[in-house]
């Protein structure tokens, strides 16, 4: 606990965290309506939701069973540990290189707009 030497900071570094997210769910969240077809943006939302709301149950589970395996303290390095390394695989992926471009001119190049270069992103 290098960073919250008492259990209430952890709690405030959570809501930091909770806090900093907000934006990339808004950037991710108006890209992905702008590059899926309009026919298919309720049905890849849906499928989105349903995986994040089936493995979402599955942290608290986790922390509490790695809680009570070590001390708190050790169970909040392997949370911070497995958080770090799908931080550094974002980096890494190259399915998010098309955010590096804006809208225009990912979808410009592609006949049929946004649908054709959702085709072309899902064929990869």
């Amino acid at each position: 606990m290098a960073f919250a030497p008492v259990a209430w900071m952890v709690g405030a570094l959570l809501a930091l965290m909770m806090f900093l997210i907000a934006p990339i769910n808004v950037v991710l969240g108006s890209y992905e309506t702008r590059i899926i077809p309009a026919a298919l943006v309720g049905r890849v939302s849906s499928a989105i939701d349903f995986g994040i709301g089936s493995i979402r149950r599955f942290g608290p589970l986790a922390a509490g069973f790695l809680a009570s395996l070590f001390s708190s303290a050790t169970a909040i390095v392997i949370v911070a540990g497995v958080l770090a390394a799908i931080a550094a695989s974002m980096h890494l992926a190259d399915g998010l290189r098309v955010l590096d471009q804006p809208i225009e001119e990912v979808t410009a190049g592609q006949r049929g707009g946004p649908a054709a270069t959702y085709a072309s992103i899902s064929a990869r």
